[in-house]
């Protein structure tokens, strides 16, 4: 059996009592054989800190092992660490380049920071039109997150000609999955009539939806309709609860 499986076996207890430094030997051993699958899971054990202290530089000494060798899974925890700062000054060109790696290898997650490393100007000069494109990329690979932005794109004609009905879809998707931000969104499409016709009951729905999740734009709303009756019966106590949850966050207007 090779070192990296036994690794395994042992970090996971596939047959054999857990013992994570027993794991660890054998990881390391595999991953001093140039075995990139030891050097990316090596990355994550000292990154997560699972089984052993949380180690950031031996993370990004394992992960830049791999990433040499164009594997993405390294690359784009790498764009993480040096966006983020852990265990290193934040470095916004460091994690662009990291990112981008990735990202061109396929891996959807680095696409989506990459698209919001272009939206912000982060490491990068901003380009709503990179943005797009990489949000799109990623969003077709199924990351909510790049889903709702490549909709707010849209829906603001940033990067691309408006388009409302595609906006929704791109909204609905990951509000289905729960995506809060999403649902917000898809709220304000349906009661503002973008993309779709106008429909107040929905709009409540979604509102309802993300404001359960604790987003204050959308408890506002919330708080709103009640008070107006829009979409839903009249009830002032029901408007003062929402509203109040919603300034607890410092939220005092929205319908945005």
């Amino acid at each position: 059996m090779d070192r990296f499986k036994l690794g395994l076996k042992f970090f996971a207890g596939l047959g054999v009592p857990v013992d994570y430094a027993e794991a660890m030997k054998w990881f390391r051993l595999a991953a001093e054989q140039g075995i990139v699958e030891a050097q990316v899971t090596l990355g994550a054990i000292f990154f997560e800190g699972r089984g052993t202290p949380r180690n950031y530089s031996e993370a990004i000494k394992c992960f830049r092992l791999a990433a040499k060798r164009g594997e993405s899974e390294a690359q784009f925890p790498l764009g993480a660490i040096y966006e983020f700062g852990k265990g290193v000054t934040p470095d916004y060109v460091e994690a662009a380049k990291w990112y981008r790696l990735a990202a061109e290898r396929g891996h959807p997650r680095a696409r989506f920071h990459l698209g919001n490393t272009h939206r912000h100007g982060r490491g990068v000069p901003a380009d709503n039109t990179e943005a797009v494109k990489w949000f799109r990329l990623a969003a077709e690979q199924g990351v909510p997150e790049a889903m709702h932005n490549l909709g707010f794109m849209l829906q603001d004609d940033l990067g691309a000609p408006r388009d409302d009905t595609e906006a929704l879809k791109w909204f609905r998707l990951p509000a289905e999955q729960g995506n809060a931000s999403a649902q917000h969104a898809l709220g304000c499409s349906h009661l503002h009539g973008l993309g779709v016709e106008r429909d107040e009951r929905e709009a409540f729905k979604w509102f309802s939806a993300a404001a359960d999740e604790g987003l204050s734009e959308s408890q506002f709303n919330l708080g709103f309709m009640y008070e107006e009756g829009m979409g839903v019966a009249k009830d002032l106590a029901e408007a003062l609860k929402w509203h109040r949850l919603a300034a607890e966050q410092g939220e005092t207007e929205s319908f945005a």
